[in-house]
């Protein structure tokens, strides 16, 4: 065995992997190399939301996951090469893999289960899946993430942080206030389309039958108005989601 890939994304399943990953390769005299990938998503405000419940609940996240896998290779003597990436998070990582023709894959496993699993994802699933080259899964737990907690304070300063949902502050989208805010503004684009649904409505009845059928640029008037019901969905979802809400 001559390399080592290991995928990092500060999640405590991740650091687990680095950690055996860097032992693996002390043992054998491979390589290590470290890889980051970002995948930039266009989420909804929920499902930013609930991503970040999900990062709160971790009980380690680590935001320089490549800096402290190279301080723990260097424990071991070992130089670790840190590779940064964006795109899909397992096609990313199975092309770096096979372009460098590592000998192994390590990858943590978050063990979400139903729901969670299902909304996120199984990025190790997916690399086990779809990888001809070997890959070791690191469930989350089962690794003692003790020699790596000293490093954590020396990779940048204040890039440590560990999430306490007990303590932990909502996110400001979650407090009162806000969600007072976003339930207004949301019934309010709610109410104007419900008015255009129902002028459209009426005007397209049998009371205006007439009107409905009247010729207005080649087409009758009652299928210009549907055009406009389907039109003004689009522009009212659209300023809702540019509201953001983060």
């Amino acid at each position: 065995m001559e390399k080592v890939l290991v995928a990092v994304d500060g999640y405590e399943a991740s650091l687990g992997a680095v950690k055996k990953a860097v032992e693996l390769a002390s043992r054998y005299g491979a390589e290590v190399i470290a890889v980051q990938v970002e995948e930039e998503i266009p989420l909804l405000p929920a499902e930013k939301e609930t991503e970040l419940a999900a990062r709160m609940k971790e009980q380690h996240f680590f935001a320089k996951p490549l800096e402290l896998a190279a301080a723990y290779g260097q424990k071991y003597g070992l130089t670790v090469r840190q590779i940064k990436a964006q795109g899909v998070i397992s096609a990313t990582i199975l092309k770096i893999a096979n372009d460098l023709q590592v000998d192994l894959v390590v990858i943590g496993d978050s063990g979400r289960k139903g729901l969670g699993k299902m909304h996120f994802g199984s990025v190790s699933e997916s690399i086990s899946r779809s990888s001809a080259i070997p890959v070791l899964i690191v469930k989350k737990g089962s690794v003692d993430l003790s020699g790596l907690d000293s490093l954590m304070s020396g990779v940048g300063a204040g890039a440590a942080t560990e999430a306490t949902p007990k303590t932990a502050a909502p996110p400001a989208a979650l407090e009162p206030s806000a969600l007072g805010q976003r339930f207004r503004f949301s019934f309010g684009l709610l109410g104007v389309f419900a008015l255009i649904y129902f002028i459209v409505a009426l005007l397209t009845s049998a009371q205006f039958k007439e009107l409905a059928q009247l010729q207005t640029i080649g087409l009758p008037l009652g299928i210009w108005l549907g055009l406009a019901v389907f039109v003004g969905g689009l522009v009212i979802t659209r300023i809702y989601l540019a509201k953001g809400w983060e």
